[in-house]
């Protein structure tokens, strides 16, 4: 009994030598396979950097809502990009046509519109029937409408086009004429003042006016702050104070049908307009009783087209056209007063700092 014990003892250390031995073999095999597999794999090409690529553009892309951020995170296949990620400061060029409204039995002018920081579009416009409407457009797609008032009728060739202004709490106003009168329309809702509930409220603010052309904005305060083109030409400020409305001629005219208004978020309102006679551009800075006026172009080619719009630092960049012979040209004309205190933004958002007399690396970035 005891040699047959010892017989089997010698044969199981025998086999966990042998068992050993194979896993040591095995991992010497593993090891040596590892360090060879990058010569045994083929080698992928790469395309330098300073190489251009040329990439087969898929065409134009669509999406359904019209936001680009609205993609942020997702995939598309798009100018040869396929499956790529939207980065979320990417933004989409994407335009949308959408019916927002039939009108049934009326004839409206051209439409005032404004869009507030909610992304909603707000719309006002008079009709030859005497009706003055309002409507908001929601991003959620929903269309609501509204009655401001039913004035004078009138024809297609001297139908006066409402002016709109949004007030800081969503609440439109609107400036419109009444024949040869001018009229306000305030929607407001249930407060001390207007107790009887959300509704509109209007009232004839001048009369034996003859308005023409009218324009409309809100003051930081939350006050009204128009413009208004008379029969004769001329462009009278309208605004109310508070407690009052008052009407001051800033420039006799003949100024054309189309200008410009922009109050800035310190009060000034920024005005552009043009004086037929001469064929001039005109931007005019009204601050309180200050007028700053400046001659931004002589041209007797100009036609009557304009557009401005604020910056960062509140610098009129504006839009002007010309036609003659059957050419036209659109000319614009920006404002860089001061350069860092003008177009640039004073306060530095990045600054990169280098040693004098080091070598610098190159970079290149693509997006």
């Amino acid at each position: 009994m005891i040699f047959k014990v010892a017989g089997c003892a010698y044969r199981m250390a025998a086999n966990d030598f042998l068992r050993k031995e194979a896993k040591s073999v095995g991992l010497v095999v593993l090891f040596l396979l590892a360090l060879l597999s990058p010569l045994l794999m083929n080698p992928v090409e790469r395309s330098s950097l300073d190489e251009r690529e040329n990439l087969a553009f898929s065409g134009p892309f669509t999406q359904a809502s019209g936001y680009g951020h609205d993609l942020a995170g997702s995939l598309i296949d798009a100018d040869g990009l396929v499956q790529a990620t939207v980065r979320e400061e990417s933004m989409l060029d994407v335009w949308q046509t959408e019916m927002l409204n039939v009108s049934f039995g009326e004839h409206h002018g051209t439409p005032d519109m404004k869009l507030t920081r909610h992304d909603k579009a707000h719309f006002c416009w008079s009709t030859q029937e005497g009706t003055v409407r309002t409507a908001v457009y929601r991003p959620t797609g929903v269309w609501t409408t509204s009655l401001v008032d039913t004035v004078a009728t009138s024809n297609a060739s001297d139908l006066v086009n409402c002016a709109l202004g949004v007030t800081p709490n969503e609440l439109p106003r609107v400036l419109y004429a009444d024949g040869d009168d001018l009229k306000m329309g305030r929607y407001a809702l249930q407060s001390a003042t207007y107790f009887e509930g959300p509704r509109w409220h209007t009232r004839t603010i001048m009369e034996d006016v003859s308005p023409t052309h009218l324009a409309l904005d809100i003051t930081p305060d939350g006050l009204e702050w128009g413009l208004m083109r008379t029969a004769s030409g001329a462009l009278h400020q309208v605004n109310f104070s508070g407690a009052y409305w008052t009407d001051y001629l800033l420039e006799a005219g003949p100024v054309g049908e189309n200008f410009e208004l922009q109050i800035d978020a310190e009060g000034v309102a920024h005005v552009l307009y043009t004086k037929t006679a001469t064929g001039e551009v005109v931007l005019l800075r009204v601050d309180g009783t200050d007028h700053d006026r400046r001659l931004l172009l002589q041209d007797d080619d100009l036609a009557d087209v304009l557009g401005m719009d604020l910056d960062a630092n509140n610098i009129e960049q504006v839009a002007t056209a010309t036609q003659s012979d059957g050419s036209f040209s659109i000319n614009l004309i920006r404002s860089l007063a001061g350069q860092d205190t003008g177009r640039v933004n004073p306060v530095p958002s990045t600054a990169v700092e280098g040693e004098d007399d080091e070598g610098e690396g190159l970079m290149l970035l693509g997006d």
